[in-house]
């Protein structure tokens, strides 16, 4: 799933390897338990989750797993939408912003 990113001088594909997932369980199952980012291993990325009311739930990068339905500090947040807003960057730095919704349910 190519995302395209404009400069003035042409279009450059950055690489999801799927889709990004619209849901995740964190229940400790093994199964569906992190929502990541599913890009390209040369696709730099950095993800930020917030609340509805807009506070920064999370933060990560390809370098980590992706989110656990946690707060940074370990508490886990209730079941309901997040929103994400996602940077990937190519590998001569142009940029695309990704946002979207994430549901969590346990």
């Amino acid at each position: 799933f190519p995302v395209t990113i404009s400069t003035a001088e042409k279009n450059h594909n950055i690489l999801l390897t799927s889709e990004i997932p619209n849901i995740f369980t964190p229940n400790g199952d093994g199964k569906n338990d992190l929502f990541s980012i599913p890009v390209a291993v040369n696709v730099v990325h950095t993800t930020k989750v917030f609340s509805q009311k807009g506070e920064l739930i999370a933060e990560f990068t390809q370098a980590s797993s992706g989110w656990d339905g946690t707060k940074t500090g370990g508490t886990e947040v209730a079941n309901g939408t997040y929103f994400y807003v996602t940077f990937v960057s190519d590998q001569v730095g142009n940029q695309k912003q990704i946002k979207g919704t994430i549901n969590l349910v346990r």
